[in-house]
């Protein structure tokens, strides 16, 4: 809607064009002695405007504080609409493109694993499962906790255990929730190929069970790198190797195919 070049208020009907000076103005200010035209003299004496161009306009002087009309600022809706967008993208889009990437990389068929047998989720089957299962590789800077921990994992699942990778701490090991005694805790990293010999040849063969009877059994020395309270309170569970990746957000924690080789030797 038009305004009035003298006094700023909104035209609300057709607006007029001063022939004198280009301006528009309002009904009360449409004639060039009520808005102090430059070309009131000629008007005065009855001449025609000598050109249709629009010469500049009065300076306003009665223009009511407040009545001006200012435009929508669309160049900064374009400006925050482009932040937004490059928001989105930086810390949802992408994340979620690299976290899709780290999922794929985990070897197709991996709960699909036929060579450990199929055993009853029990505590017995389980230990009897433990004492002939060693990890494929020593533990290492590269190859420690998370990768033993998904390793035993994804063993114990294929073999028909309910096992969970544990979270906290700053360690990762493994929770097995069997049908007869419930969760028990298990230190991946002693199945590790030198560390389970080693304790094979000192301790008693079961010592990656944290359980009360190991414990008391070798007290005050502990084979665990955590007390019971923490083994059987973590700050998470994963039910597999993918939310794992997803908690953790990284897959380098976890990429034990890459040490030992998909499927393992057997």
């Amino acid at each position: 809607m038009p305004t009035c070049d003298f006094c700023g208020r909104e035209i609300e009907h057709l607006p007029f064009k001063c022939r004198y000076c280009g301006g528009i103005f309002c009904p009360d200010h449409r004639l060039p002695a009520q808005h102090n035209c430059r070309g009131i003299d000629k008007w005065r004496r009855g001449e025609k405007p000598a050109s249709k161009e629009r010469p500049t306009p009065a300076p306003r002087t009665g223009v009511v504080a407040g009545k001006k009309r200012e435009g929508f600022p669309w160049g900064d809706l374009r400006f925050f609409i482009v932040l937004t967008c490059i928001f989105v993208f930086a810390f949802v889009v992408l994340p979620n493109i690299r976290l899709q990437y780290k999922l794929m990389q985990v070897p197709e068929g991996y709960y699909n694993y036929h060579g450990f047998g199929k055993h009853e989720n029990t505590l017995e089957e389980l230990k009897e499962f433990l004492k002939s299962f060693t990890i494929p590789h020593d533990y290492e800077v590269t190859f420690d906790c998370s990768e033993c921990s998904a390793y035993v994992e994804w063993a114990l699942q294929n073999a028909g255990f309910n096992a969970y990778i544990a979270h906290g701490s700053e360690h990762a090991w493994i929770m097995v929730n069997t049908s007869d005694t419930g969760w028990i805790a298990i230190e991946a990293t002693n199945l590790a190929r030198d560390r389970k010999e080693w304790y094979s040849r000192s301790w008693r063969t079961d010592v990656w069970l944290v359980t009360d009877e190991v414990l008391k059994e070798h007290y005050p020395l502990t084979p665990f790198p955590l007390s019971k309270e923490e083994y059987y309170n973590p700050e998470h569970l994963s039910p597999d190797i993918y939310d794992a990746i997803r908690y953790l957000n990284s897959i380098d924690e976890f990429d034990w195919w890459n040490e030992i080789g998909y499927p393992p030797p057997t």
